[in-house]
């Protein structure tokens, strides 16, 4: 199976590097564009992924047509808009906690997922931990 073109929607939020790190050490997806209003952290991903096409608009990323699927590392306030308009583009959505800086932007990202059928993911540190996805798994098999 080919892996996944991913594009990252914003590189504000801190955890962005570890979760691209990740991608790249890995073989389900690569990154193949980002996009980021800030020039310095364009910059910095250039000088970590130079392959990767930078875009200084959302809309420009979100025009793209070789896309999968997209992260979003942009700041509180936007990402959930970012995702509303990702997941209305068809495209399935790994976003960075809080998924929505309200609950209405909670609710709009939601309802578009459901709307859309694309999936939703939050990036939710305690989600990866085996030993809690071990202790759910004894819990839902009745242990």
């Amino acid at each position: 199976m080919a892996g996944l073109n991913i594009g990252v929607l914003g590189l504000s939020h801190d955890h962005v590097w570890a979760n691209l790190a990740a991608l790249a050490a890995g073989d389900l997806g690569r990154l193949v564009a980002a996009a980021e209003p800030d020039a310095r952290l364009r910059e910095s991903l250039h000088g970590q992924y130079g392959d990767v096409a930078l875009h200084a608009s959302f809309d420009e990323l979100l025009e793209r047509r070789d896309l999968d699927a997209v992260f979003i590392f942009s700041d509180n306030r936007m990402s959930a808009e970012l995702g509303v308009q990702a997941l209305e583009r068809h495209l399935p959505v790994m976003i960075e906690k809080p998924m929505a800086a309200d609950l209405p932007g909670a609710e709009a990202l939601l309802a578009a997922a459901r709307r859309t059928r694309q999936p939703l993911m939050v990036n939710w540190p305690t989600a990866w931990r085996p030993a809690l996805r071990h202790g759910l798994a004894l819990a839902l098999d009745g242990a």
